[in-house]
C-alpha cells in the first residue's frame, strides 16, 4: 500500500469515526433532548465538515472519472462512426467501378466501346444512344448543380482529375437516389443490348456515359481546366 492509499484510508476511518459521532448525537437530541446546544451546534459542524470531505475526496473524483470516462466513450464512438462512413464510401465506390464490365471507369478496354478519339474522350454514336434511351442525360442535367458541387470540394486541378472523378461521384450520387437507381436497372434490364454493340449492357456503362456528360458540364462552369489542358498537351 503506498503512502496516497495509506493517507486516504486513514482519513476515510477518521471521517467516519466522526459521522458515526455525529449521527449518535443527533440520534440522542431527537430522542431524549438531553443535549446541549453546545454539543449540537459542534455535532452539526462535524456533520457538515464530513460531507464537505467525502464530497472532495471521494464523491467529486468519481464523479470527474465518470466524466472522463463518457468523453472517452464518446471519442470512442465518434471515431467508429468515422471509419464506418469512410468504409462505406469505400464500399460504395467499390460497388460502381466494379459494377460493370469493367474495373476501372475510363480503362481503355472498356471506354473503347462507348468513345471516340482519346484527347479528350467524346460518346461514341451508340453511347449517345444510350445516353438519351436510359435517361442518364436527364439525371445529370437535372441534378447538375448537386453533381458540380459535390466535384468542387475536390478541388480538382486538371481536365483529367474531372474525367476521373466524374464517373464514382454519378455512380455514388445513383446508388444515393434508390429511384434514380432503379429506373437505370430495369432500363439496363429490359435492353440488355443496343444498337452497333453486341456485349450486354451493364449499370456501370450508363454511369460511365453519364460521367464524360458530367465532366462536359464541370467543364463548362470551368473552362480554363480544358483550356489548361489543350495549351499544355496539344492533341496529337
Amino acid at each position: 500500500m503506498n503512502m496516497k492509499k495509506l493517507t486516504d484510508f486513514c482519513l476515510l476511518i477518521v471521517a467516519l469515526s466522526g459521522a458515526v459521532t455525529a449521527v449518535y448525537t443527533l440520534l440522542k437530541w431527537v430522542l431524549t433532548k438531553n443535549v446541549s446546544w453546545i454539543t449540537l451546534l459542534s455535532t452539526l459542524v462535524i456533520t457538515a465538515v464530513m460531507f464537505v470531505f467525502f464530497y472532495v475526496y471521494f464523491f467529486r473524483p468519481i464523479k470527474s472519472s465518470g466524466t472522463k470516462l463518457e468523453a472517452k466513450i464518446t471519442t470512442g464512438f465518434q471515431s467508429l462512426n468515422n471509419t464506418t462512413k469512410e468504409i462505406f464510401e469505400a464500399v460504395r465506390e467499390i460497388q460502381v467501378t466494379n459494377g460493370g464490365s469493367y474495373l476501372h471507369p475510363l480503362s481503355p478496354r472498356s471506354a473503347s466501346d462507348w468513345v471516340v478519339g482519346n484527347s479528350p474522350l467524346v460518346l461514341n454514336d451508340s453511347a449517345k444512344i444510350l445516353v438519351e434511351r436510359s435517361g442518364i442525360d436527364k439525371v445529370v442535367s437535372e441534378n447538375k448543380n448537386e453533381l458540380i458541387a459535390e466535384l468542387e470540394k475536390l478541388n480538382l486541378k486538371t481536365a483529367y482529375d474531372v474525367q476521373l472523378k466524374a464517373f464514382p461521384q454519378l455512380g455514388e450520387f445513383i446508388l444515393d437516389n434508390p429511384a434514380i437507381e432503379k429506373k437505370i436497372k430495369d432500363y439496363v434490364y429490359n435492353n440488355p443490348t443496343i444498337e452497333g454493340k453486341d456485349k450486354p449492357i451493364s449499370f456501370s456503362d450508363v454511369v460511365f456515359v453519364g460521367s464524360i456528360e458530367l465532366r462536359d458540364a464541370y467543364l463548362d462552369k470551368y473552362p480554363k481546366l480544358k483550356e489548361d489542358a489543350s495549351e499544355e498537351n496539344p492533341k496529337q
